[in-house]
């Protein structure tokens, strides 16, 4: 059974065939189909455009293609397709293709993506993957302003507290980052990167009984 479970998918194992529904495939799925032994999604068979205009499956071979198979140019080719038919309107598209560019290194390309979803909804994660982007391209200050325009929207949020910590802790900042892992703690108190980075601050800071205090917590 253990086996079976890390098997990966394949068509043959992925749904039950019987005998009546194994002759009648319908026509819209008929791509899909591969051998018994083979992927679970013959990808090179898709038609794009035709999957593009059904949002709610085009959006389910979405995270297929970009997570299982990481496909990263045809999961933006089908991304690119399904945000022009929703007539640019839908801010899950542009994260998505926010995504593929910052997976092909196009990083100006998916701050401009991750910038237009804000504007239309305003979401944790798309907070966080801007984020990437500016420290990636070595922008701390606005990564960090980011952050803190994110908490603003949502108070508390430990991803955002977080990240705002680690940019302290990479600019040599340890007491504002203790400061930010303490609100984590508030918010969360068996987070573990928060107690201990806190327990290493007070460590160095020639407190050690403080630090074991925290790494007891």
């Amino acid at each position: 059974m253990e086996q079976a479970i890390r098997t990966p998918r394949t068509a043959y194992t992925a749904r039950p065939i019987t005998s009546s529904s194994g002759r009648f495939v319908r026509l819209g799925t008929a791509s899909m189909l591969t051998s018994p032994d083979g992927p679970f999604i013959n990808l090179s068979r898709l038609n794009l455009t035709k999957y593009s205009q059904k949002p709610k499956l085009a959006k389910a071979l979405f995270e297929y293609i970009f997570h299982h198979e990481n496909d990263v140019k045809m999961a933006l080719d089908l991304a690119s397709l399904s945000t022009e038919y929703s007539q640019y309107k839908d801010w899950w598209w542009k994260v998505q293709i926010g995504k593929c560019y910052y997976r092909l290194g196009m990083y100006r390309e998916a701050e401009k993506q991750f910038k237009s979803a804000l504007k239309q909804q305003e979401m944790v994660d798309t907070f966080l993957y801007l984020a990437k982007v500016y420290i990636i391209l070595d922008q701390p200050v606005t990564a960090l302003n980011l952050f803190k325009q994110g908490l603003d929207k949502f108070p508390g949020e430990v991803t955002l507290l977080c990240g705002i910590a680690r940019i302290y802790e990479e600019m040599n900042n340890s007491s504002s980052a203790a400061e930010y892992y303490k609100e984590v703690l508030k918010q969360d108190n068996t987070h573990v990167e928060a107690i201990a980075c806190i327990g290493s601050n007070h460590f160095y800071s020639d407190q050690p009984e403080v630090a074991l205090r925290f790494y007891r917590w």
